[in-house]
């Protein structure tokens, strides 16, 4: 897996190899972070393929040294997606 950083005008964005059977193939990665008006703060959002999963990429979220402030989960266009806030 390649990770390779990609500079915007408002910070960093991060794009994705991963490799398939020796290839590598470009994936679309069903994340979202973005820092907040308050410093220290970012919103993540991920795609949670069912209700179970959020409590998954919480515990990772806590794993990563992050501090989950507020997580919810929110049905837009028949996806679940979680989101939290996190320091």
């Amino acid at each position: 897996m390649t990770v390779m950083p990609k500079e915007t005008e408002i910070g960093a964005s991060w794009a994705v190899d991963l490799g398939a059977n020796g290839e590598i193939q470009r994936r679309h990665c069903p994340i979202i972070v973005e820092n907040l008006s308050h410093p220290g703060l970012m919103l993540v959002e991920i795609l949670c393929e069912n209700k179970g999963i959020f409590l998954e990429i919480a515990n990772n979220l806590r794993g990563l040294g992050l501090t989950i402030l507020k997580g919810v989960m929110e049905v837009r266009n028949e996806n679940i997606w979680g989101r939290f806030v996190v320091e």
